[in-house]
């Protein structure tokens, strides 16, 4: 025989219904999966979670799928289960439960930064286009670089001296 049971992770979120089996040679004697649980959780809401407590369940905020930021980092987006120091403490939020105070749902306005709020129109200078003849002439190679190989300077030439 079969019964239905429900899958709880290692939090005791519930997860999923699954089967349990009974045991052969135990009749009505049932093997069930690793932390699953007989109980049938309550409906949970948009928003929310059944948590198996050990003899009962719960409905608790379920925030695994909902954007967070951080208040007190300027809004920075918070990642789930990541450690930040808020306060001069480290905290962290596995994004079920009560959503801490240093978290929100709702992403705040960008901070100006300060290379933002700076005013540079005064400071623009004109920018020298060069002529015609100029660009030119840059164009050209100097005699110098002209070949890629050194000057060899001339042989010199040895009187030989004679064998008379």
């Amino acid at each position: 025989m079969q019964k239905t049971v429900y899958q709880t992770d290692k939090y005791g979120l519930y997860m999923h219904q699954t089967i349990a089996n009974d045991l052969a040679l135990d009749p009505g004697v049932y093997n069930l999966p690793y932390l699953a649980v007989e109980s049938t959780p309550p409906n949970a809401a948009a928003g929310k979670v059944a948590q198996w407590g050990g003899s009962r369940w719960a409905l608790i905020d379920d925030y695994r799928h909902t954007p967070l930021w951080i208040n007190e980092l300027g809004g920075h987006a918070y990642a789930l289960g990541s450690t930040v120091n808020v306060g001069g403490s480290n905290v962290t939020y596995p994004g079920w439960g009560t959503l801490p105070s240093w978290l929100t749902t709702t992403q705040p306005p960008p901070k100006p930064s300060s290379s933002s709020t700076v005013d540079v129109s005064n400071q623009v200078k004109a920018i020298k286009t060069p002529r015609k003849a100029e660009t030119a002439k840059a164009a050209q190679p100097s005699k110098a670089t002209k070949s890629s190989k050194a000057a060899k300077p001339p042989a010199k030439k040895t009187a030989k001296p004679s064998s008379r």
